[in-house]
């Protein structure tokens, strides 16, 4: 029996329990109110979305056919009107995520303006649109359904039941939200905390980068300064604690590495550069990188001061430029 009508009775019997108290409860108007609001916390939707996203992972690689696709979101009422659109384009939300970009949260969510892609709005900004994009989501859910609701209660005979089953069997507008985390905003302990407030949002899915938190530049973008390995693995193990805290078993973490794009490869290294890992920074880098000791290095032309007459780092005689980024081949580590 579906879970409207076991809703109904269970009521029911509440209101048989409290005798004349309860003479003008409708069971039926609980239940309804009950379908409406099927998620009752951010936790309820990450552990029903992170199944979701789990199948249809599995379904991808038996059949790379079906693939997901995610849309971008930077308010609730814009996720609303996608989601009601393609639901009611092909009568199904299979599929379908919304993504939570950094660079478009900074450029569209921030307090303090439009902001690029360096991790400077407000660390709690895409929880508070997850939790945004979930009240509208779920506001599609009530109001659909409370039109159905009034279709049942003018219905007469066979179309009653068609309306009933359409009830029994309505597909929920909330989808999975993947929820970019940057760098994690600091440690791994800052990273840990962060991606409670994503989870506990709603989030079954957390996007996370491995490059320097203060340091942190558009993927696309040069001049990117990465942390050591075990740094970025520590920030991963914190967003499965944090998942496996709250009882999101199945959260999913996307781990990205810009571990092959900080520095470009010369030209004249080719392709065996690009396979033993080496990065040689260009003279028009004006940013610190992180050298294999793990230490911030500066080389000796960013010296205060030093620049030509174009605002350029001038070079000094009989300093020898040294490769600077010194990468393990073998990143990420198997298993991650």
């Amino acid at each position: 029996m579906a879970q409207y009508q076991d809703d109904i009775k269970a009521v029911a019997g509440l209101k048989e329990n409290h005798g004349s108290a309860w003479n003008a409860i409708s069971p039926e108007y609980a239940a309804r109110m009950r379908a409406q609001n099927k998620f009752k916390t951010g936790l309820d939707i990450a552990k029903y979305t992170a199944k979701i996203m789990r199948a249809d992972m599995a379904a991808y690689d038996a059949d790379p056919s079906k693939y997901t696709q995610s849309l971008g979101c930077w308010h609730g009422f814009i996720g609303q009107q996608k989601m009601i659109s393609i639901k009611k384009h092909f009568n199904s939300t299979d599929r379908r995520y919304l993504y939570l970009s950094g660079w478009m949260v900074a450029a569209l969510r921030s307090e303090f303006g439009p902001l690029p892609d360096q991790s400077m709005h407000e660390k709690t900004s895409v929880s508070a649109l997850i939790r945004e994009l979930y009240t509208f989501l779920r506001q599609a859910d009530a109001r659909e359904l409370g039109g159905l609701f009034r279709e049942l209660d003018a219905a007469q005979g066979p179309a009653k039941a068609a309306i009933q089953e359409k009830i029994d069997n309505h597909v929920t507008h909330v989808v999975p939200i993947i929820a970019d985390i940057d760098a994690g905003f600091g440690n791994a302990e800052a990273t840990y905390l962060l991606a409670k407030q994503f989870i506990e949002a709603g989030a079954c899915c957390i996007q996370i980068e491995n490059q320097v938190s203060d340091e942190k530049q558009c993927g696309h973008q040069d001049g990117k300064v990465t942390v050591p390995h075990e740094d970025f693995l520590a920030k991963i193990r914190a967003i499965r604690y944090a998942f496996l805290e709250l009882g999101v078993d199945d959260g999913i973490i996307v781990a990205r590495t810009d571990s092959l794009g900080p520095v470009p490869v010369p030209r004249r290294h080719g392709r065996s550069a690009l396979r033993t890992g080496l990065r040689h920074r260009t003279a028009k880098r004006r940013r610190p990188a992180v050298d294999r000791d793990r230490k911030a290095a500066y080389r000796p032309d960013r010296r205060h001061g030093q620049r030509d007459s174009q605002g350029h780092p001038e070079r000094q005689a009989g300093v020898q430029q040294q490769p600077i980024l010194q990468l393990d081949p073998e990143f990420p580590p198997a298993g991650v």
